[in-house]
């Protein structure tokens, strides 16, 4: 189980807000052959990635290595979120990030079976491998580092965040 203060949980959200703002721009944008920003944000963060490894290493860490619980749990809990998110984004913004519509066993084109099985498989990867090398980078950071790294991620989001909402 995954044991951190506060900080360290906010820092975990930062540095996976902004991998998956990362990983989802290079992947489009190759797919696409030229520059995505796939953030709704202005900045390099999308805050869905950074809730679901919040939410995945909160609910996958009781369970250890029992790799079927594992994928069960991070299955139904981001599917979950990413049900919530797309008709949340839908709502806020009036646009639509994701579309699974064509794809089978999909509930109003926001989730479908096999993305949520791949969710699953994200679920034991990222608790046996991406995580690890982001935990020990946070144990190798003081305590204040981690703590003025966090206050200035905040005011940087909440700025963008903020200028979102009303653009």
């Amino acid at each position: 189980m995954y044991d951190y203060t506060i900080h360290q949980w906010c820092l975990i959200f930062f540095i996976y807000s902004i991998m998956g703002w990362i990983w989802e721009c290079l992947y489009v944008s190759a797919r696409q052959k030229k520059w995505i920003n796939r953030g709704f944000m202005h900045g390099p963060f999308l805050p869905i990635y950074g809730v679901g490894a919040v939410l995945l290493l909160k609910v996958a860490g009781p369970f250890g290595l029992d790799w079927w619980k594992i994928y069960l749990i991070g299955m139904i809990s981001c599917t979950v979120m990413e049900f919530v998110t797309g008709l949340l984004m839908e709502s806020f913004f009036q646009v639509r990030y994701w579309n699974y519509s064509h794809e089978p066993l999909n509930i109003k084109g926001h989730v479908c079976l096999g993305v949520s099985m791949t969710w699953g498989a994200v679920a034991i990867f990222l608790n046996a491998f991406i995580h690890r090398p982001v935990e020990k980078l946070i144990f190798n950071m003081s305590d204040a580092l981690i703590e003025t790294s966090v206050e200035l991620l905040i005011i940087v989001f909440v700025i963008d965040i903020t200028l979102s909402f009303i653009r």
